[in-house]
């Protein structure tokens, strides 16, 4: 059984969800920029541990990040650009 909910949010909410989107998008730029750039000096790609010391590192430069879930954060090097580096690397080879 599953249920289907539809959200009403007001302007402020929405407001905050635009926001945070764009403070996504350019995180995950951000990350897949460093794949783009190692990969073209032919430089290992970043480990989880180097992402996540990174990803500390933009906390502290940009203090409103901390009001972006911390696993939506994460979340953005670990899995979504890591699976999409993936899937370009599969086509590059092939």
């Amino acid at each position: 059984k599953t249920f289907k909910y539809q959200l009403y949010p007001n302007q402020e909410q929405k407001a905050k969800f635009q926001w945070i989107s764009e403070e996504c998008r350019q995180l995950y730029n951000y990350f897949l920029g460093i794949r783009r750039q190692r990969d073209q000096k032919k430089e290992k790609q970043p480990i989880k541990q180097e992402q996540t010391n990174l990803l500390l590192k933009l906390k502290k430069e940009k203090p409103q990040l901390r009001q972006v879930f911390s696993q939506t954060l994460q979340n953005i090097p670990y899995y979504r650009v890591n699976e999409i580096w993936e899937k370009y690397q599969q086509q590059k080879t092939s």
